[in-house]
């Protein structure tokens, strides 16, 4: 195999071309990796690899522990309370916010049957009912039939491609986890939520370290939220404690997401 990769385009026909190449050469090495038996963090970063190369859109994933404000903080950036959001886990499905001259949304089950339904509609299909949790042995699992939801908005930050994720939140629910798991590998950047009265607990810190970095997402932001709930001297203490766990302040923001929705 003698292929050479040119590494710079100048036309958008020269990108597909060069993207081309570089999808063929992602496509062989994992084949070469298949059959020689590579670890489970190589398999993500490959699987992380050929999204990069192959996907034409820039996806986002806002992640984090529930009731860190996930979807207030997408709500605020819409503009509007979309998403569902209360202070109990609420998110059940991945949910993705996609550009859109009118707002409209998809509902994907796993039958891979599709179905469209009025924005206003969404709590329905993307909050856990309180029956919703199927108790047997441990882990519980999520009695539900939709895969995914799409919702399509006219928010300009989503112009050119991008696609903000909200996921199931960490640390409640093995069976969740395990769905926003899956899609970290078809996501380019990602959004951490924390909070500012419980700053960094043990678990993030482990997700932060072992699913994040080892995927070797480059991309990492920290919305520190709930900032409205400090005084000036907390704030000070949040920040001296955040950046001698997280070297990388210059991506991390004192936010409050629900003041922000509500401005």
């Amino acid at each position: 195999m003698n292929k050479r990769v040119t590494t710079r385009a100048t036309t958008y026909e020269e990108f597909n071309v060069l993207r081309s190449r570089l999808h063929d050469l992602v496509a062989d090495v994992t084949s070469i990796s298949n059959d020689i038996g590579i670890s489970e963090e190589y398999q993500h970063k490959l699987e992380r690899l050929k999204h990069l190369v192959t996907g034409e859109m820039f996806r986002v994933i806002v992640i984090g522990s529930f009731s860190r404000g996930k979807s207030t903080l997408i709500n605020a950036l819409i503009g509007k309370q979309v998403l569902p959001a209360k202070l109990t886990p609420t998110t059940a499905v991945i949910t993705v916010i996609k550009y859109g001259e009118e707002p409209r949304a998809v509902v994907r089950y796993k039958n891979s049957d599709v179905a469209e339904i009025p924005v206003e509609e969404l709590r329905d299909y993307l909050t856990i009912p309180r029956k919703g949790q199927v108790q047997s042995n441990y882990p519980t699992r999520i009695d539900t039939t939709v895969e995914m939801v799409e919702i399509y908005y006219p928010l300009d930050l989503c112009k050119n491609g991008v696609e903000i994720v909200d996921s199931p939140g960490l640390e409640e629910d093995e069976t969740r986890q395990k769905i926003t798991m899956r899609f970290l590998n078809e996501c380019d950047a990602a959004i951490v939520v924390l909070s500012c009265q419980q700053l960094l607990t043990m678990q993030e810190e482990r997700f932060i370290r072992e699913e994040l970095l080892t995927r070797g997402f480059d991309h990492i932001f920290y919305a520190l939220n709930y900032a409205d709930a400090l005084t000036s001297e907390d704030e000070e203490d949040v920040w001296f404690r955040f950046r001698e766990k997280v070297r990388n302040g210059s991506r991390s923001f004192m936010v409050s997401a629900r003041e922000a929705l509500y401005a």
